[in-house]
């Protein structure tokens, strides 16, 4: 019996791990194609200076709304 129970925990934390790992390769491939999306939708430009530039955009007006009320 004692044998059985190692056995089924093993199996088990295979199992688990498994779908881990499944998860994780799932998740992997949906950020890699919203990347390449987003990499197509920028047109070619610079991700790095195209990034920056509509950050700085997005925060500046936010941030002298909260001063200005």
């Amino acid at each position: 019996m004692n044998n059985d129970a190692v056995l089924t925990k093993a199996l088990n934390e295979i199992a688990r791990l498994e779908l881990i790992n499944f998860r994780q390769a799932v998740a992997i491939e949906q950020l890699q194609n919203e990347i390449s999306i987003r990499d197509q939708m920028k047109g070619g430009q610079n991700v790095n200076d195209t990034t920056n530039t509509s950050t700085e955009h997005e925060q500046k007006p936010s941030v002298s709304e909260e001063h200005n009320d």
